[in-house]
């Protein structure tokens, strides 16, 4: 069982879609009666003829300057009556932000996403995929402008199989906060294939589990499980996919299933919220 506080934590590099997320961010945080922590980390070039004093005059050079536009960006979250705290860190942002996630226990990363057209350009950064194979709490990635009254149907991409109940709970809980009608999707294929009848009985054992509300359950065929995901989210002009992912931590992913959560992201929805289902 994991154990999360109540904290949202918001990568922040003052860019449009960061700033979109911080905005997404404190309307949950609002709801939820949550603590803020905006994020930033200071990248600190890895080049040879650097030399420690080097190093330090460029920490110090940027330090007051950034602390300053995170604070500007706070009083944003000051408005709403939000607590809300500013850390910096310095070194390679995915792994400053993974390890404040351990550290500090974080129970939400918001996170703003900007759009990729090839698979390389979304991982040849690394950050993104880090964050979405290795934190050990949710991840929700924002593109674009969000009213929360707009989020009416959330598509949850599942297989039917065992997921933590952690996942679920917290699933809901962002449902909640946009009101909107869970689709719970199984994508069938030629791989994978099982009739509806046994999908049905196979989803009433998954529901007694989780319990879930307002929600409907929806099986769709495909030549891909990306591929279905994708489809219905277009057909039902959804604007929030969902799914458990597999994670890195300890191990390795299963090579056939490695980039499905990858390819999702790739197509760019507007909300997509991602969890690791560590057993």
């Amino acid at each position: 069982m994991r154990f999360t506080k109540n904290t949202i934590l918001v990568p922040v590099n003052f860019s449009d879609y960061a700033n979109k997320a911080l905005k997404a961010a404190i309307d949950i945080a609002v709801k939820w009666k949550s603590k803020l922590v905006l994020f930033h980390v200071v990248n600190i070039p890895n080049y040879a003829g650097l030399d420690l004093q080097a190093r330090s005059v460029f920490t110090e050079s940027v330090k007051e300057t950034v602390l300053q536009k995170m604070k500007d960006l706070s009083f944003k979250a000051f408005d709403q009556g939000i607590n809300i705290d500013i850390e910096l860190a310095y070194g390679q942002p995915g792994l400053e932000i993974l390890k404040y996630i351990k550290e500090e226990n974080i129970g939400l990363v918001v996170l703003g996403a900007k759009s990729y057209k090839k698979m390389d350009e979304m991982l040849g950064g690394s950050s993104m995929e880090r964050l979405l194979r290795y934190s050990v709490c949710p991840i929700l990635t924002v593109r674009g402008d969000v009213v929360a009254a707009d989020v009416k149907d959330i598509v949850y991409a599942t297989d039917l199989g065992y997921s933590q109940p952690f996942i679920l709970t917290e699933l809901k809980k962002i449902q909640e906060v946009f009101g909107a009608k869970l689709h719970v999707l199984k994508v069938n294929t030629k791989d994978n294939w099982k009739s509806d009848e046994e999908l049905e009985k196979q989803f009433l054992k998954f529901n007694q589990l989780h319990d879930l509300k307002n929600y409907v359950f929806k099986i769709t065929n495909s030549e891909t499980v990306e591929q279905g995901i994708l489809h219905y989210y277009k057909t039902i002009d959804a604007k929030m996919i969902a799914m458990p992912t597999h994670s890195l931590i300890d191990k390795s992913a299963d090579v056939k299933n490695y980039f499905i959560t990858e390819r999702i992201f790739l197509d760019n929805p507007t909300l997509f919220w991602s969890c690791i289902n560590d057993h």
